[in-house]
């Protein structure tokens, strides 16, 4: 008798609880919020309100009965979890559910749970206490001291209560800030993907919708993080290189933000397949036969699958991590086919991670300037010409983080597109003639330099090799 193989994933089944959850946990922040809001601008006596109470307490035991537990809702800076998985909503609900995140913030709570056995009272009683917090500053730890039959609040931990506010931080601190969170965190994700424990990567989650955010503010410091790409080289930086990229680019073309989430996701986890036949490899580098390789479009599907269960938005996900894979080895015999119209996101990864290659090889390469990367990504007559001219928008005609030597001499490197001109960059001038750094650099626009002036002209562009420095340091 035949011993079968050990499954690539053994300990990896999709979580019908934790979907379950997520299903229904817009409901219930949703509800918590109505009534939180309701208490807050309406004597409880409303009928706005007790409405809202109503509406709550069936929700809450709908949610209850279901999945078995008290509707717990936390809140962590701006992330949002029920019963400990990420909150997963629209944005308008998501919006409403950061909303009460603020609300309780201010009265020291980063933690709101409800029992199965919470009556009409204690949801008005609860109601009542929140409100009465709220509108008077000396007896904002009312709800904390509160004894609420069927409801239990925390009191927020102390570094989240004297963290300064996302608004309050600049933004080259929060892009900063999440670039060393995400190598950290996905270093980690993929040791354990190796190793084949069970994952649910809530954090990994966590990161895709911090990166929608900054990109959505137009954090200017992304592009300076994307600038790394040559410095770290591993599988985990290079994920995160192509989630930055990948998500800057479809926010061009005007994505809406849970389509961005679930491409981040994507693209964050998307070499979990590899890792995974390369921890079985018999070679000491974990290289893959041509055999392993035409194998990961399946597995990688299968740990899509296995993390995140059988629901519209993991197909999603799924389909675009088999696609995108499938399209970077379809020059192996025995890779799987792609339809003649694969999902555009899946192009824009594989695009993407094509641009990384050049940028942060894997394998002994030398890594490319953006310049040069650009330029071979243009030279390929395999190239998306669509996706090329989304790359440009992007990045500028001189792509950001390329160091170009002005005719005076001096060492600039582009922070971005001109705000004026979309064939003009904007410069960070870092070295003065004589090739000495400049204790302060100097940004000109040169698209934006009044007529009058001379603009100082382009003379080349440097090649990776004359470039031996810290680029992102002029972002930063």
């Amino acid at each position: 008798m035949t011993t079968p193989a050990p499954s690539l994933f053994p300990s990896l089944a999709p979580n019908a609880l934790a979907e379950q959850i997520q299903d229904r946990g817009a409901d219930v922040a949703l509800a918590v919020y109505r009534l939180s809001k309701n208490a807050m601008v309406h004597a409880m006596d409303n009928d706005a309100v007790k409405e809202s109470i109503a509406r709550a307490l069936e929700i809450l035991a709908a949610f209850s009965r279901e999945v078995g537990t008290a509707a717990t809702v936390t809140f962590a800076n701006d992330t949002i979890f029920v019963c400990g998985q990420l909150l997963r909503a629209s944005r308008g609900v998501y919006e409403s559910a950061s909303e009460l995140g603020r609300i309780l913030a201010k009265v020291g709570v980063s933690e709101v749970s409800f029992e199965p056995h919470v009556t009409r009272d204690g949801l008005h009683a609860f109601g009542q206490a929140l409100s009465q917090a709220l509108r008077d500053p000396d007896r904002r730890p009312a709800l904390l001291e509160a004894k609420i039959t069927g409801v239990a609040v925390r009191a927020a931990e102390p570094t989240l209560v004297h963290r300064a506010s996302s608004a309050d931080t600049l933004p080259t601190e929060r892009a900063v800030r999440f670039y060393a969170t995400a190598l950290v965190v996905m270093r980690r994700f993929y040791e354990e993907v190796a190793a084949g424990r069970r994952l649910v990567p809530h954090r990994v989650k966590r990161l895709a919708q911090q990166l929608v955010v900054l990109v959505e503010e137009k954090n200017p410091t992304l592009l300076g993080v994307a600038a790394l790409a040559a410095a770290h080289r591993d599988t985990a930086a290079r994920s995160v290189q192509s989630a930055i990229l990948a998500t800057l680019l479809t926010r061009e073309i005007g994505a809406e933000r849970q389509s961005l989430v679930r491409l981040a996701t994507t693209a964050l986890m998307m070499d979990a397949g590899r890792l995974r036949l390369a921890s079985r490899s018999p070679s000491p580098l974990g290289e893959l036969s041509d055999q392993d390789e035409a194998w990961v479009p399946a597995v990688t599907a299968l740990f899509c699958v296995a993390t995140g269960g059988i629901n519209p938005h993991s197909a999603e996900r799924t389909v675009t991590a088999f696609e995108t894979t499938a399209l970077e080895r379809r020059h192996l015999g025995g890779a799987p086919r792609v339809a003649a119209e694969p999902l555009p996101q899946a192009e824009i990864l594989a695009f993407v991670r094509k641009l990384v290659d050049h940028l942060a090889p894997l394998d002994a390469r030398a890594a490319l300037s953006p310049s040069e990367a650009l330029d071979a990504l243009a030279s390929d007559r395999s190239t998306h010409r669509l996706l090329l001219q989304l790359l440009v928008r992007t990045l500028g005609l001189i792509p950001a983080g390329s160091v170009v030597e002005l005719e005076s001499g001096e060492w600039a490197v582009v922070v971005s597109s001109s705000a004026r001109s979309a064939t003009l960059p904007r410069l960070r001038v870092v070295t003065d003639a004589r090739g000495q750094p400049l204790s302060t650099a100097v940004e000109l626009d040169l698209g934006a330099l009044p007529a009058e002036r001379h603009a100082p002209r382009i003379r080349r562009v440097l090649s990776s090799r004359e470039t031996r420095f810290n680029v992102a340091r002029a972002f930063l």
